[in-house]
């Protein structure tokens, strides 16, 4: 899961982009041997191609399990992969492009997206390879499909998807006689509004110390409080384009958004303290706000964790994430998250790479990983899978299920995957204004006097000279 990671040791050197390669790189992504043509080509000469994983257990093993039957289909291509954990798999793969040895198979692994590198020109694009082979598209979900498109190129495949839902905890809202939310993402009843005094009527405290959580973070990340009543930091296009133009559009209804979940702790006290949560946990450090059976409320993507599977001491469900209030009455607007395959230019064998992404985002690859690991894939055709293999390891019902699945056509992708710069926005300019809002320390009015003209500064400096 791709998340706002943005240190880059090397980011100095790759900032320039493809002139950061070295002249025998530029060469090879130039001029690629094997290149797509007017019919398929056999790779027949021995091919080594490198693959960044991520050394997680489950993961990696079942990635394996993919490239292997791979392997077999093509015993002249050898995978090499090269293992690097979120924190370091940006200055890994910098490292492998600045030595002219670019990657074959790449994923963002839950640091820098794909659109950093495409802006940059150092993904290979891949519309010849699919109208050579006639590759089928169809499958993938569209919302995805139309991501993976860098200035109209397809420069990579979808691989899966975490939209982002609403789940509660039955058990506590049954007890404090609360209605249930919504499974209807066209329910325009459900709003903020009606969500927040249900987590007021489910929070209990021992004094002033919250002991049952109405809420954990409202929304589910501070990078997306700008959307919680409809507005953004960035414009609609930016989400095509990478480059935004300007700066939170809808400004009023991002600063009541974000004063909004800030009342949620510092004066309806719903949302627990950090220290309150930890107590909520028991000191296990490792339980999400949904495993502790103490929170009413928990904005989350449904994937790997197991809190999504394991839990079996209340009862929980999947709900439609509430729409803003009226005012300021603007569209529901909450994301999802999402990897991708790709392939970097300058590879030994670039038909041979073509192979290898194919592949691995095929029915049979998506259906070890990431299915294998409860993430929904990208392809359609394996939702129904996907709900099975959730239904058999959860309490989960039909229903529940069936919103995760809607939700991918109801959500939009994450700014931190479609904006190029939006790490250095977010991480420079507006967390350390939004977290003294967050603190009590100011209210989001002057946070965002502050925040404004820096970032549209940043914005600027970014954005390409047409």
């Amino acid at each position: 899961m791709v998340g706002s990671t943005g240190g880059v040791t090397r980011g100095a050197v790759l900032r320039s982009g493809a002139t950061a390669l070295t002249m025998g790189t530029l060469a090879a992504a130039c001029a690629p041997v094997g290149g797509p043509g007017s019919n398929p080509v056999q790779v027949k000469e021995d091919v080594t191609l490198t693959a960044v994983l991520r050394p997680n257990q489950l993961e990696q093993s079942l990635q394996q399990q993919a490239i292997a039957s791979f392997t077999q289909k093509y015993p002249n291509i050898h995978v090499d992969p090269v293992l690097a954990t979120s924190d370091v798999l940006v200055d890994k793969t910098d490292a492998l492009v600045l030595a002219g040895t670019p990657p074959a198979l790449w994923w963002p692994g839950g640091a820098r997206g794909y659109r950093y590198y495409a802006s940059r020109g150092l993904l290979q694009e891949l519309d010849a390879y699919v109208s050579r082979d006639h590759y089928d598209l169809s499958d993938f979900y569209q919302r995805l499909l139309t991501f993976c498109k860098w200035n109209g190129k397809l420069t990579c495949l979808p691989k899966d998807v975490w939209p982002g839902v609403l789940t509660y905890n039955k058990t506590i809202l049954e007890r404090e006689q609360i209605p249930l939310p919504t499974r209807d993402w066209n329910d325009k009843s459900w709003t903020a509004t009606k969500y927040m005094d249900a987590a007021v009527r489910a929070t209990k405290r021992n004094g002033d110390t919250i002991v049952q959580g109405g809420t954990d973070l409202p929304f589910g990340g501070s990078r997306f409080l700008s959307q919680v009543f409809g507005g953004d930091w960035y414009d609609p296009d930016a989400y095509t384009s990478g480059y935004p133009k300007q700066f939170a559009p809808q400004r009023q209804a991002v600063i009541d958004g974000v004063q909004w979940v800030a009342d949620a702790r510092l004066k309806l006290r719903a949302w627990p303290t950090d220290a309150e949560m930890a107590s909520l946990k028991g000191g296990n450090a490792s339980l999400t706000s949904m495993q502790t059976g103490k929170v009413a409320f928990v904005f989350a993507t449904p994937g790997s964790n197991a809190a999504w599977l394991d839990v079996r001491d209340f009862q929980w469900g999947i709900a439609a994430v509430p729409v803003p209030p009226t005012p300021p009455g603007l569209p529901r607007n909450h994301y999802f998250l999402a990897n991708q395959w790709c392939t970097f230019k300058g590879v030994p064998n670039t038909d041979a790479a073509w192979l290898l992404v194919k592949h691995m985002t095929s029915p049979e690859a998506l259906r070890l990983w990431p299915l294998g690991q409860g993430i929904l894939p990208s392809r359609k055709s394996l939702a129904t899978e996907w709900s099975k293999f959730t239904l058999g390891k959860s309490s989960l019902t039909d229903a529940d299920v069936k919103v995760v699945i809607d939700a991918v056509d109801q959500t939009k992708i994450s700014d931190s995957h479609a904006i190029v710069e939006s790490a250095r926005i977010f991480n420079d300019v507006i967390k350390p204004e939004q977290d003294k809002v967050l603190a009590g320390e100011q209210p989001m009015s002057v946070a965002m006097a502050k925040m404004a003209p820096v970032a549209e500064s940043v914005i600027r400096e970014t954005t390409p000279k047409s």
